[in-house]
């Protein structure tokens, strides 16, 4: 082919690290950081690998960047519930955002975000509904049921979603910070690796919380926010990397 499909991944990918270079600046982060922080996350292991194939990832974790930051920007809740419909529409993790930010446009009383996300998002559940019965297919069977599905797929399908990560137990949780960090291994546990650098800065933006903008204070809530909800549903870091460059930024 004179193209492969698999550069459409590598663009998004340096998009989104030329956002975080760029989102620096804009702070007036001096110029060498911001580079060195746009490079650091073309270096994660888990950015190198699903930023070079075909795989909706780089997409999603370009767009979760650039719909945090226009609410940073205080775009129309209108414009910011077009984007959210629209990663919903993407992938079903992305519901998360739907959850965050309706909370926040709740708490505003602003409808306009809902319309938003309706537009974009709603077209492709109806698609679900129509073609397998199901908004969430193959998810959420028990409730919903689904064409093409049975109890026994469903069962199986949820179990091995479940085994993902390094255990459920209560141990497991008060690791999970250290752990998500420090794992190497791309193809057990967590599936994926963040490294010991992101998790530094992680630490550093959270001790010195107090003294960030309240524009930061937004990318934690936002990153530490996603996951939480991370951290109970399936623990791919593949599934974490939306966030990621809103913890560089912070």
């Amino acid at each position: 082919l004179p193209f492969s499909p698999r550069l459409i991944a590598v663009f998004l990918t340096f998009g989104t690290a030329f956002g975080i270079t760029g989102a620096l600046l804009e702070q007036k982060i001096e110029r060498l950081w911001a580079v060195i922080a746009g490079l650091m996350f073309l270096l994660i292991p888990t950015c190198l690998e699903f930023g070079t194939s075909c795989y909706v990832q780089s997409w999603l974790v370009l767009l979760s960047f650039y719909t945090v930051y226009s609410f940073l920007k205080a775009k129309s809740a209108f414009q910011i519930g077009l984007l959210v419909g629209l990663l919903c529409s993407l992938k079903y993790s992305s519901l998360f955002w739907a959850l965050l930010f309706g909370l926040v446009y709740l708490y505003r009383k602003n409808s306009k975000f809902f319309l938003g996300a309706i537009l974009t998002g709603f077209p492709f559940y109806l698609r679900n509904i129509i073609l397998k019965e199901n908004p969430i297919f193959p998810i959420g069977y028990s409730v919903f049921g689904g064409e093409g599905w049975d109890e026994w797929r469903a069962f199986v399908y949820s179990s091995t979603l479940q085994n993902y990560g390094m255990g459920r137990e209560p141990l497991d949780y008060l690791l999970l910070p250290f752990r998500v960090f420090s794992t190497t291994e791309l193809y057990q546990d967590f599936e994926g690796s963040l490294g010991f650098g992101l998790g530094i800065l992680v630490l550093i933006a959270l001790l010195s919380f107090k003294q960030l903008q309240k524009r930061e204070h937004w990318l934690l809530y936002f990153g530490l926010g996603w996951s939480f909800l991370w951290a109970f549903q399936v623990q791919q870091i593949r599934f974490l990397m939306p966030v990621v460059p809103l913890l560089f930024v912070a």
